[in-house]
């Protein structure tokens, strides 16, 4: 994923070109255990996000988008993740299933 989007021309992108920036993000979202985006856009919108793994990776992830004003990203996550974890588990399991087929 990192490597499509280093090679984006696509505003918002070049980001993933800074390699110390894209080790900063990838060491915080480890350590919490879930992935954490906040951005301006009109309202400030919040997200939090957990991968959802197949056999051979990461296939997709489930995302959380918020109004900042409302809730931040760590009370969305007090409030949200145990929820959302379960729905990955379920999705997972899924995954796993129709890859046996």
């Amino acid at each position: 994923l990192l490597d499509v989007l280093r090679k984006s021309n696509l505003p918002g992108n070049g980001v993933a070109r800074d390699t110390t920036y894209v080790q900063r993000i990838v060491s915080a979202t480890r350590q919490q255990g879930y992935g954490v985006a906040y951005r301006e856009a009109g309202d400030m919108d919040s997200a939090i996000a957990l991968p959802i793994h197949g056999p051979h990776g990461i296939v997709a992830c489930l995302n959380m988008i918020c109004f900042a004003s409302v809730v931040s990203p760590a009370q969305a996550a007090e409030r949200y993740l145990p929820k959302m974890r379960q729905a990955v588990a379920d999705i997972e399991m899924s995954v796993a299933a129709d890859s046996i087929h």
